[in-house]
């Protein structure tokens, strides 16, 4: 009896320390499942809504602050302003022109003033001396078409002369194109027709301006300027003047150039310019 009691001791004993190994591993229960892991998910990180208005409104706001182009302009057969011109833009200048020849022609120079009334419209008057004498008074309106280009502008420009002496009158109608070719380089075209009304009678001839502009430097412009009136060959003129610009300051600049002129069947002859510019009010002196 003493050993059965023995032999069931032992049994107890072997019972409890075996149940918890059973209990980690229990069996599943028909038509269950495992509970699967749950896998940890990244999140895409997205910028704050601040700095994405942010960004867009500093891209918005670099282009809308772009400055319109303005290109280098001719010295001799010149802009009213420079197309793209804004609101209350004022200058003064004057223009010399004066043979090398000794054919007894005189100096010919003519101030003018210059003023953008509207953004991208001005209106500029000129008295055209020969010498000491008032030749003609000269009356011109211009504007710039609207245009989205960092590289393009376009526009037109009236031009409407009378002559004193002859009184005869003189309106030229021209198209205006300038385009960069890139930072250093642009050109600039104008092209249209010029009307004269003289002893009751018109004629008409073509235009046509192709000029170069290279800026050397922050403060200096190379030009080759070319200006040409297209009629029968006694009506014909021809200038070819290559230019220097430099600018003093943002208030003055000097402009001079060097070149031959031609008119009808005549040979060509030498000729030197120079413009003297003061811009008393927005833009700078080109």
């Amino acid at each position: 009896m003493t050993g059965n009691k023995f032999f069931v001791c032992l049994l107890m004993i072997f019972a409890v320390f075996s149940a918890p190994s059973f209990a980690q591993s229990p069996t599943p229960q028909t038509g269950s499942r495992p509970t699967p892991t749950p896998i940890p998910v990244l999140e895409q990180q997205s910028a704050p809504a601040d700095d994405l208005e942010a960004s867009t409104s500093s891209t918005h706001t670099t282009a809308h602050i772009q400055p319109p182009l303005r290109l280098p302009e001719p010295m001799v057969y010149d802009l009213v302003r420079p197309l793209n011109a804004q609101k209350g833009e004022l200058e003064i200048n004057s223009l010399f022109l004066s043979p090398l020849s000794r054919s007894g022609q005189t100096t010919e120079w003519a101030p003018e003033i210059e003023y953008a009334f509207l953004d991208r419209y001005a209106v500029e008057l000129e008295f055209p001396f020969e010498g000491q004498h008032l030749g003609a008074y000269k009356l011109a309106l211009q504007g710039t078409f609207k245009n989205e280009s960092a590289q393009f502008v376009h526009g037109w420009q009236w031009i409407g002369l009378y002559n004193r002496h002859g009184r005869s009158k003189i309106f030229d109608g021209l198209y205006l194109a300038g385009y960069q070719l890139n930072p250093s380089l642009s050109v600039f075209s104008m092209t249209g027709a010029r009307f004269t009304r003289a002893q009751r009678q018109t004629r008409a001839l073509g235009l046509f301006n192709p000029s170069v502009f290279y800026n050397a430097g922050m403060r200096l412009t190379l030009g080759l300027e070319t200006n040409l009136v297209l009629g029968n060959r006694k009506e014909r003129q021809q200038l070819f003047m290559p230019q220097t610009h430099v600018t003093l300051t943002r208030r003055y600049s000097f402009q001079f150039g060097a070149g031959a002129t031609r008119h009808g069947t005549a040979p060509l002859k030498p000729v030197i310019g120079f413009r003297l510019v003061v811009t008393l009010n927005g833009g700078s002196a080109h």
